[in-house]
């Protein structure tokens, strides 16, 4: 009935609308995908002092659970913020 999608690396907004157009199911197939930068809580494309300060507010320390606003900060996924998870913002600190 449905037929596998085909998966590619990398894709153009061009090559979305091509897909759009060249589609000849009835149903219209919609994948968006959204890049993540490690790091990036404010999701404005960088990790800047703006992230540090939101990683900051939400350190607990080890083995200290989260509050909810801050399971984003929790980087290594380990149910904490702590120094492991500022280690990961730093490697993907830019600074501006």
């Amino acid at each position: 009935m449905f037929s596998k999608p085909k998966i590619t690396d990398t894709a153009s907004s061009s090559d979305a609308t091509n897909l759009v157009k060249n589609d000849t199911n009835d149903l219209l197939d919609v994948f968006v995908v959204q890049l993540c930068i490690p790091g990036d809580f404010d999701g404005d494309e960088r990790v800047d002092q703006g992230d540090f300060e939101i990683l900051e507010s939400c350190l607990t320390g080890p083995g200290v659970r989260p509050r909810e606003e801050c399971k984003k900060a929790d980087l290594d996924v380990d149910l904490d913020v702590d120094l492991y998870d500022f280690t990961i913002l730093q490697s993907y600190y830019t600074g501006s």
